[in-house]
């Protein structure tokens, strides 16, 4: 090393010590440049030559570092088709949750059995003002019967006879098919007459709807 060399070094940094210290650099305005050499120079960062600036070939590591190398830009296609399936699910889907929020619900139909398994009438005594309703079970005699027997508590086997008379005044036996045919959701004025001590004839009048 020459003697100016060596001036340089010692107007550079500061005298050999016998231990390390931090200590800073006389020249503060040079910008740091860090230098990590790879393992193969040759084969390393620094070997390899970059299309974008071959007018680096042979420069220092030092300015290679300190320049920012150019990398490829990947660039990615993010316009897909919709997938026209889902997009259907989900227009269906918010217009049931739609419906659901603001729109009426749904209603369920009322389940009336079929006259096949019941009659209801609707009777009441001639002073009475509030009608009640016989469910007959089935819509034969024996059910009219029953029903009597629940609402007015006259045993069946004291009944003698039920009777239906129309708004002509003719009286008919009642049957079966009567019941089940002629009479569903009917009003009647219900007249209990009394024949002996123990048997009592039932008078089912028809009546005029309000």
């Amino acid at each position: 090393m020459t003697a100016t060399g060596r001036k340089k070094l010692d107007e550079l940094y500061h005298p050999v010590t016998d231990r390390s210290e931090f200590y800073s650099m006389q020249d503060l305005l040079k910008p740091p440049v860090l230098f990590s050499p790879a393992d193969d120079l040759e084969k390393g960062f620094y070997g390899h030559e970059t299309d974008g600036a071959p007018d680096l070939k042979g420069a220092s590591p030092f300015l290679l570092h300190g320049q920012k190398v150019a990398t490829p830009t990947l660039k990615f296609h993010n316009h897909f088709p919709p997938d026209m399936q889902t997009d259907k699910k989900d227009h269906i889907l918010d217009q049931s949750l739609g419906m659901n929020e603001f729109g009426p619900a749904l209603k369920r139909g009322r389940m009336t059995p079929p006259t096949s398994e019941r009659v209801m009438l609707y009777v009441r005594q001639e002073n009475e003002d509030v009608y009640t309703p016989l469910h007959v079970v089935p819509p034969t005699t024996i059910g009219l019967l029953n029903a009597i027997e629940s609402k007015y508590k006259i045993s069946t086997t004291s009944i003698n006879n039920v009777y239906k008379k129309n708004k002509k005044g003719i009286k008919a036996k009642m049957d079966d098919d009567m019941i089940s045919y002629y009479c569903n959701e009917d009003i009647f004025v219900l007249e209990v007459l009394q024949i002996t001590d123990e048997l009592y004839d039932i008078f089912l009048q028809e009546e005029t709807e309000h």
